[in-house]
C-alpha cells in the first residue's frame, strides 16, 4: 500500500468518526457508532461481561481495578502527539513511539481502538506494544490479549502503514511495579525486541525481563483467527444474544455476576 494512504487517513480520521457518530453506517448492539477493540478481545473473555458493561457501565472488582490504575499510570507517562506533527515525524524516518486512535473496517462493521504504543523507524512501524497489568501468570498469554494486539496489526495495515516487518509484542507486568519505571518500559522493550531480531530472522517467543515478560510475534494477518472474529461480530450486528462464559471460575472474580442473567 502507498505511504499516501495512511497519511490521508488520519488526516481524515476526525472527521470520519465525527460523522460515525452523527449516521451509523451499520446498526449495532445498543446504538453504538462502532465496535471497540478492546471489547472485541474481551469476547473472548466472556462475552456477556461485555454486553453488561455496555447496559450499566464500566464496574470493576477490588483486583481489576488495580491493574486499570496502572494502565492509567503508564498511560499518563506516554505523551499522545499532535496528528500533524506525528505525520511530518513519521515521514522523517526518525526512530519514535506514538500513542494514536486507529480505525478499520471489517466487512462493513467500523472497528476503533486506541493504540498503547507503536515504534516507527524508517516511515515503518517496527513494533506494536499491547500493555498488560496482573500479578498472575505473566508467563502466559491469552486468546483475547492475543487477538488485542492482531486486530491494532490489522488496523495499521489497513490503514495503510506498511507492515511487512511489523512485530506485535503483548507486555505482562505486575501491578506494582514501580512507578518510574513506566516511562522507560517501551524503549526497554524495544531494545531487548531488536536484539532478538538481530539474531533471529523471525523474531517469535517469550522474553522476560526484570519482572516482566513480552509475548512476541511477527505480524503476518489474522489467519484462522479471521472466522473467530468474524463470529463475535455477530453479536454486535444483532444476529444472536451475548453469550456466557462456560468456565464459572471467571466468575468470581466479575463486577457483573449480580447482574448475570447467565
Amino acid at each position: 500500500m502507498s505511504n499516501e494512504k495512511w497519511i490521508e487517513s488520519l488526516r481524515t480520521q476526525s472527521r470520519r468518526l465525527r460523522t460515525l457518530k452523527k449516521s451509523p453506517l451499520i446498526d449495532l448492539v445498543h446504538d453504538l457508532p462502532w465496535v471497540r477493540i478492546r471489547d472485541l478481545a474481551d469476547q473472548f473473555y466472556c462475552e456477556l461481561k461485555v454486553d453488561l458493561e455496555l447496559r450499566f457501565g464500566k464496574k470493576y472488582a477490588p483486583e481489576i481495578k488495580k491493574g486499570s490504575e496502572v494502565h492509567k499510570k503508564v498511560d499518563s507517562s506516554l505523551k499522545r502527539v499532535n496528528l500533524r506533527k506525528l505525520i511530518e515525524d513519521i515521514v522523517s524516518g526518525k526512530s519514535l513511539f506514538a500513542k494514536f486512535t486507529v480505525d478499520f473496517k471489517f466487512e462493513d462493521v467500523p472497528i476503533v481502538g486506541e493504540l498503547d504504543q507503536a515504534f516507527f523507524r524508517e516511515a515503518k512501524p517496527l513494533y506494536l506494544l499491547e500493555l498488560k497489568s496482573t500479578n498472575y501468570n505473566l508467563d502466559r498469554i491469552y486468546t483475547g490479549e492475543k487477538i488485542q494486539a492482531l486486530l491494532y496489526g490489522l488496523a495499521l495495515e489497513r490503514m495503510g502503514f506498511d507492515c511487512s516487518k511489523l512485530c506485535l509484542a503483548v507486555v505482562k507486568v505486575r501491578r506494582d511495579l514501580a512507578e518510574e519505571k513506566y516511562s522507560k518500559l517501551a524503549s526497554k522493550v524495544v531494545q531487548e525486541l531488536d536484539l532478538v531480531r538481530s539474531q533471529e530472522s523471525r523474531g517469535i517467543g517469550k522474553k522476560k525481563l526484570e519482572s516482566e515478560y513480552i509475548h512476541f510475534w511477527e505480524y503476518n494477518g489474522l489467519g484462522e483467527l479471521e472466522g473467530e472474529i468474524r463470529e463475535k461480530l455477530n453479536y454486535w450486528t444483532k444476529i444472536r444474544d451475548p453469550k456466557p462464559v462456560q468456565n464459572p471460575n471467571k466468575c468470581k472474580w466479575c463486577a457483573y455476576k449480580s447482574f448475570c442473567i447467565k
